[in-house]
């Protein structure tokens, strides 16, 4: 209980320094979290795993990607600056795949790297290359500040919570005094220095900074979702009404859209949306244009549960703090003037 207290307090000083944007909401403290009597301790915590990949990418990704994206992830982790790979089947497909699991799993790899899905293949070595940003000291000390970093968001939830508890937890405390970064748009990778640009497009980005657009913001969301063994995706839509990155997560054994881009620093009005909200009144993106690579999520998986709905009818406009009973899990939102409470469990 000690450490809990702990790693509590930790997160509440990392989102106060790191904080300040249009939410005030506040994390849940210590005095907050209200715990079942008689929990076990073994029902506690995430270990942080930069190799563990969502299941999702499991389905719809082949596995000879995966095994290649496992071997960049680990030459990385060991401040190696190359990995040879076996690449089967359309070079370009394969690496632009392997590129996507890598952000998606590992956030740090884009932040610290100037590796190129493109041009980073070396055929004579059969081998992707890349250099480093930043020394090899530096590297391991910003690895183990931002394993403390994401230790202090997998701290809000334990292995016995509800699904529906750990995706709230999880989404509202990333999102909750984060920003759209309008300064990377455009022509920003022209003007801006190639470190100091990857940085602030990685998804590595959202939990130092607190600062993200669609695609960071999404993988970042993704990343924390699989650390806590929820299943879930990122899905792209282009072309009708524009270009646009959000997340599909399995809850409870249904499939739901959330929009961390459109949450940011607000209340979390595009949790647990529908694939028709989606294509109506939340953007109007086309079903058959969302996709995670070449699969159509909304073919491939049911996104027509409205559950979470009442969320966007019932939270207070402005969330100033929230308190977490453990024992019958529920979530209460407090605003200035009026309080909501969601029972997380079907």
């Amino acid at each position: 209980m000690r450490q809990k207290i702990v790693s509590l307090i930790a997160m509440l000083l990392i989102f106060t320094v790191l904080g300040g944007c249009a939410s005030e909401g506040l994390p849940p403290t210590e005095s907050d979290i209200k715990e079942p009597s008689g929990q076990v301790q073994q029902q506690k915590g995430y270990e942080v795993d930069y190799l563990k990949m969502s299941p999702m990418l499991e389905e719809n990704i082949e596995t000879d990607v995966l095994e290649a994206a496992s071997k960049v992830i680990k030459a990385f982790l060991n401040y190696e600056n190359q990995a040879v790979i076996t690449i089967n089947g359309n070079k370009s497909r394969f690496l632009n795949d392997m590129g996507y699991v890598i952000n998606c799993t590992c956030p740090m790899f884009a932040a610290f790297t100037d590796y190129n899905e493109i041009t980073s293949y070396d055929e004579e070595k059969n081998a992707v290359v890349w250099n480093f940003f930043v020394s090899r000291d530096e590297f391991q000390k910003k690895i183990a500040d931002f394993t403390k970093t994401v230790e202090g968001h997998l701290s809000f939830i334990d292995r016995g919570d509800s699904d529906a508890m750990k995706a709230i937890l999880l989404y509202y405390n990333l999102l909750r005094d984060a920003s759209y970064d309008y300064d990377i748009l455009g022509d920003a990778y022209e003007k801006m220095e190639e470190s100091k640009y990857r940085l602030r497009e990685s998804p590595y980005n959202v939990f130092v900074n607190k600062m993200g657009i669609c695609t960071n913001f999404s993988q970042a969301l993704m990343f924390l979702y699989t650390q806590a063994e929820l299943k879930s995706g990122t899905v792209l839509h282009q072309g009708g009404v524009g270009s646009h990155m959000w997340v599909v997560v399995e809850i409870d054994e249904k499939y739901y859209y959330c929009d961390p881009t459109w949450d940011a620093g607000e209340s979390p009005k595009t949790f647990g949306i529908t694939a028709d909200d989606r294509s109506s009144w939340a953007g109007g993106y086309s079903k058959e244009e969302g996709r995670m690579l070449t699969t159509v999520i909304s073919q491939k998986y049911k996104i027509d549960d409205n559950r979470f709905a009442v969320l966007r009818e019932k939270l207070p406009v402005e969330i100033t703090n929230i308190k977490v009973d453990k024992t019958e899990q529920k979530i209460t939102f407090e605003g200035y003037d009026y309080e909501y409470i969601f029972y997380c469990t079907q």
